[in-house]
């Protein structure tokens, strides 16, 4: 998660940095967990909801396309 802001002030730090310009350069926001982002959500839109963890191996068997 990351504000349109934050990418504003990363791409102009990049554009002063002219040796960063084709490099992979990784930026984020908050760094929060699932369970953080739920609470948050759930807190904004007013309306419960609970965060369920699936392990990765879990997941790839959910048996829909992407999965």
């Amino acid at each position: 998660m990351i504000a349109v802001e934050d990418i504003g002030v990363a791409v102009s730090e990049i554009l002063d940095k002219p040796e960063l310009i084709g490099k992979d350069v990784y930026i984020s926001g908050d760094q929060l967990t699932g369970e953080e982002i739920c609470n948050l959500m759930s807190e904004v839109l007013q309306i419960e909801m609970h965060y369920n963890e699936v392990d990765d191996d879990t997941f790839r068997n959910l048996g829909f396309p992407g999965a």
